[in-house]
């Protein structure tokens, strides 16, 4: 699939065929098997928000192909690459994963027990909630863990990490016609809907912490908010 402009997918993606790219000397050359999509590669597709046409290109999209999130087999390896060689099966990050070919150097070996599909929903969501829960937050054990509008992926994903290290874990989530599909291991126990919550936590950036007091009201109309309670 590419691109010659920005807008709705259905109006500018189209099929194409494109040269096999070379990866580089610290890139491997990935035949894809599947790949995920993410909100990243909306933002890459449509070009919004127009801020983000700085990274993706002006006045049109740098790189034709869109797609990140990659699985597939390595099929040839850049002159640096050590790590890998063709016939790994591998999952992770990729310029251009909507296409056959990719090429990529945030990769890792996919487990045995991941299908391809799994594997290429996983790298961008599961990185951002890793990214915000250890990084940012610097979480410890036996801390309470607040994730609102845990119905998307990296919501999805932070829940399951945040449960994974037995840390006490709140789901907020706006209850719409595609969230109440969420996975088993994330099922809760709910608790009456509430007009608005106030909360009060701690920002802990690099410079200093800042306590935040705000509350997380409902959005209107046909989206309902509901605090999920997990032990």
């Amino acid at each position: 699939m590419a691109q010659d402009r920005y807008g709705t997918p259905t109006d500018v993606l189209e099929l194409r065929d494109l040269e096999i790219p070379t990866p580089r000397p610290n890139e491997v050359l990935v035949r894809v098997h599947a790949a995920g999509v993410d909100h990243g590669t909306w933002h890459q597709v449509t070009g919004l928000p127009y801020l983000g046409r700085l990274a993706f290109g002006l006045p049109h999209p740098r790189m034709p192909v869109p797609g990140l999130d990659v699985a597939g087999v390595v099929e040839a390896v850049g002159t640096q690459v050590t790590g890998f060689r063709p016939g790994d099966e591998v999952f992770g990050i990729g310029r251009g994963t909507f296409a056959e070919y990719t090429t990529a150097k945030t990769i890792v070996p996919k487990p045995a027990n991941l299908t391809f599909e799994q594997a290429a929903a996983v790298p961008v969501v599961y990185l951002t909630a890793y990214y915000g829960l250890v990084d940012l937050a610097n979480l410890q054990r036996g801390e309470r863990v607040l994730v609102h509008a845990a119905a998307g992926g990296v919501g999805m994903a932070a829940g399951q990490m945040a449960r994974a290290s037995r840390r006490r874990l709140d789901l907020r989530r706006w209850w719409a016609s595609d969230a109440q599909h969420l996975p088993a291991e994330l099922s809760a126990v709910p608790v009456p809907p509430a007009s608005a919550v106030n909360v009060t936590f701690t920002l802990r950036l690099p410079l200093q912490p800042v306590e935040v007091k705000t509350p997380l009201s409902p959005l209107p109309l046909a989206i309902v908010d509901e605090t999920l309670v997990m032990p």
